[in-house]
Formats: C-alpha cells, sequence, structure tokens
C-alpha cells in the first residue's frame, strides 16, 4: 500500500518547526534552533527532538526581539552539520508536518545541503493549508489558530514549542477531516492541494466595483513576472521578481 493511503491515524509523523536568523537561507539567513515532535498519528511519541544551533555569526536585535534567542544562548552550542545525521535519521521515514511548512523546509535543506548529509522529505503536511480548509472563518497564523481553536499555546516562537502547538492544532484539524470522512495522508494531501488562500481577484473586484482597481489588477495579473519593492519583518527592504498570481485588494498573491 502506498504511504499516502496510511491512515492518518497510524501514520508516523515528524512535526518541525525551526527558528532561524532571519527570513531567507538564499541570503546567508540559517538555523538557530529545531524542534520536533514525533507521533504515531493521534497518538504523541514520548520522544521529542529539541536543540539550540549555533549559526555561526551574532544575531540581528531585530530578530532576537522576536524569537528571544541571544548569542549568549547559542555560544558553545553545535553548528548544525554536527546535529544533521541524528536529526535526518529522526525524521527519515516519516510524514513531515509544520505550520506554513515550506519556510521550515527551505532552511532545512540548505542546512542539510550545507552538511551534506541526505535530507529528501517524502509526504508534508501544511497545518496552514489545512486550516484554510477546515477552519476557515477567521485568520490561521499559528498563535491565532490555536486560540480559535481552544488550543493553549506555551513557549510561542521557540521550536520546540511552535513544533508542540503545530501538534495540537493539526489533532484539532484531523477530528474536523474525520468528520468529513478524510481519514488517510492522500486525503488531507488532496485537501492541502485545494485549499482556498484568497478569493479570485475577479470576484474581489466585483465587490470593489471595478474601475481603477481592475485596471490596476488587470494590468498586474496579465504581466508573467513583476518586480516589487517590499519591506519584511526585521524593517530590510529590496527589490524580488515574483510572478502574480490572484490579487485581492490590497493583497496580491504571487510565487517567488
Amino acid at each position: 500500500m502506498s504511504a499516502s493511503r496510511t491512515a492518518i491515524a497510524t501514520a508516523p509523523l515528524a512535526v518541525v518547526d525551526v527558528e532561524t536568523s532571519g527570513l531567507s537561507p538564499a541570503r546567508g539567513d540559517r538555523v538557530v534552533e529545531v524542534g520536533v515532535v514525533l507521533a504515531e498519528g493521534t497518538r504523541r511519541v514520548e520522544r521529542t527532538f529539541a536543540a539550540l544551533v549555533d549559526p555561526g555569526f551574532p544575531l540581528d536585535p531585530r530578530v532576537v526581539a522576536i524569537h528571544g534567542i541571544t548569542d549568549t544562548m547559542l555560544r558553545g552550542r553545535p553548528a548544525f552539520a554536527a546535529l544533521a545525521p541524528e536529526l535526518a535519521g529522526l525524521l527519515d521515514g516519516r510524514v513531515l508536518v509544520g505550520h506554513n511548512v515550506r519556510f521550515d523546509l527551505g532552511f532545512l535543506e540548505a542546512e542539510f545541503g550545507a552538511a551534506d548529509v541526505p535530507f529528501a522529505p517524502g509526504l508534508v503536511l501544511d497545518t496552514l493549508a489545512l486550516a484554510r480548509a477546515l477552519a476557515p472563518a477567521g485568520r490561521c497564523g499559528l498563535g491565532v489558530l490555536a486560540a480559535r481553536l481552544g488550543i493553549e499555546v506555551e513557549g510561542a516562537h521557540r521550536a520546540l514549542g511552535d513544533a508542540t502547538t503545530t501538534w495540537n492544532v493539526l489533532r484539532a484539524l484531523l477530528a474536523r477531516a474525520e468528520a468529513r470522512d478524510m481519514r488517510t495522508v492522500a486525503d488531507l494531501l488532496a485537501l492541502q492541494r485545494r485549499s482556498p488562500y484568497r478569493r479570485p481577484a475577479r470576484h474581489a473586484l466585483r465587490e470593489q466595483g471595478g474601475g481603477e482597481h481592475e485596471a490596476r489588477a488587470r494590468a498586474i495579473l496579465a504581466r508573467s513576472r513583476l518586480a516589487i519593492l517590499y519591506r519584511n519583518a526585521f524593517g530590510q527592504t529590496g527589490w524580488r521578481t515574483i510572478r502574480p498570481l490572484d490579487w485581492s485588494p490590497p493583497y496580491l498573491r504571487a510565487w517567488c
């Protein structure tokens, strides 16, 4: 039987979260903490993995203000390469789960690559995408979503704390999925592929009354590439080339 056809109630899971020195491994940002919660379907395994990681350089104070991990805390901690073999073994053969998991996977792939340790995640579930399909009536950031689902958050913005919250969110979402007769990993993979992000731009434009908004959207969406000047969460600005997907004013959804 294909691994994706495994019942989610018994599937081997690894719920992952990383804290980082910034937003982009392509720009040299590194992992500074890893947290992993292991589970066999809806049953959590007692073993967890949590480690601080020395990135090899001082952290930006604005980043420290977010997760609270300081240079002092990282001094003397191992580099990611020293942890990579154990971590890869821990994740091997498990369905990876994360909240906005592309962010975590981008950093993990970069770190494992730099360490020359094989890392080839197979099946991946994203609780952000699942929440947009199963609990769409509100914002789906991890902390806000947990509050909406009645889940207590402990250790926010620390890797093991966020992995634990993600695990509890997943359990709540699985109960909703089961009510829709979605019981396998494949069911959830299909659901997250259909997960809505925002309404198509044409619907939003009708509600906006067309006019200037419609003309601007048509011009944007007609382009295969668009250069934008943006500001990230740390106040840094820069140019980036994107591929527009849809526009629901004032939000532009695009592939970067």
